[in-house]
């Protein structure tokens, strides 16, 4: 297909619509890659892609046409369009994207009008199953100086691509785009969050740092709070303990939709069906909410219908 016009149903003035029955339109390259596109109003949009990858290289929007060539014949920009309005991509063999730089763009920069294209850089760390992310912007005639915007975001995944940690750390200069070769130490962090797993793939905590220590992990408490996390023998998460100690336990029914929910600070003789533990000494685990699917009827499609809230003893319907 080269190119696809679609007319959408007019809207009568009496449903708040113009009548008009608008059109939008579509070209496509020999490859099959949308390569233009006009939206309902005319704007048009312009994308350019990378062959061997299929990675987009270039969109420009709100195109002047007269700026370009091989624009599909009969389009224009329509009147009080024309901004062009150009993004540059570049990416890695694997057709990932490592840099973006966006439209250029006039901003005050330490007192002086001066021409930026925003930018946006990601490094791949495969080996070492890192992702990086980073924002700043390009100056200079051929948009080739750049400033990075700290932090740098950094995130670690296991061998099953699990998160393992989350962070922002700041880099020393901020002279030059992201690059592999950057390092970021521990004492770089300035927020940081790690999750640890059970059973392979199931989250068993999170810690989230409020000081961060210049190495090792640190004390709960002192360096994190900890939420931790339960399971009942389907492996459904039905128990999350926070770090000061407050307890939730989801009770679920026989399709696995989470039938009502106890908080409290003590669960002791809990079970997955009964969290009160049958009335077990020290148990103080109160229920909260119930939900009702269905309106109470067997072999529904599991739409919640009611859900009651239980307030000082009373309940509230909603």
């Amino acid at each position: 297909m080269k190119q696809k016009t679609t007319t959408l149903p007019s809207v009568s003035s009496g449903q708040n619509g113009s009548g008009i029955a608008a059109v939008r339109k579509e070209y496509f390259d020999v490859y099959g890659n949308l390569e233009w596109a006009m939206d309902e109003r005319g704007f048009i949009t312009r994308m350019k892609y990378d062959i061997v990858t299929g990675a987009i290289i270039q969109l420009i929007q709100d195109v002047d046409t007269s700026q370009q060539t091989g624009v599909p014949s009969g389009w224009e920009t329509p009147t009080g369009g024309g901004l062009n309005l150009v993004t540059d991509f570049e990416h890695d063999d694997l057709g990932r994207m490592t840099q973006s730089l966006g439209p250029a763009h006039t901003v005050d920069l330490d007192g002086t009008a001066t021409s930026v294209r925003r930018a946006t850089w990601t490094v791949y760390q495969d080996e070492d199953h890192e992702l990086w992310t980073a924002q700043g912007y390009a100056t200079g005639e051929s948009w080739n100086t750049f400033t990075l915007v700290n932090p740098v975001s950094i995130t670690k995944y296991d061998e099953n691509g699990l998160v393992q940690e989350e962070i922002a750390a700041v880099r020393s200069s901020t002279s030059g785009k992201l690059s592999a070769s950057d390092t970021f130490a521990q004492s770089s962090y300035v927020r940081w969050t790690t999750h640890q797993y059970t059973d392979c793939c199931f989250l068993a905590s999170t810690r989230t740092y409020h000081t961060i220590p210049a190495s090792g992990d640190g004390d709960e408490e002192t360096n994190y709070d900890q939420v931790n996390f339960g399971y009942d023998s389907s492996k459904r998460r039905n128990r999350q303990v926070t770090g000061g100690g407050t307890i939730t336990r989801t009770v679920f029914d026989a399709r696995s939709i989470p039938a009502s929910i106890y908080v409290g600070t003590n669960d002791t003789g809990a079970t997955a069906d009964d969290p009160t533990g049958g009335g077990a000494e020290g148990n103080n685990m109160v229920l909260v909410k119930v939900k009702e699917y269905d309106s109470g009827s067997d072999g529904g499609d599991g739409n919640l219908t009611k859900e009651t809230k239980h307030v000082d003893g009373g309940t509230t319907r909603v």
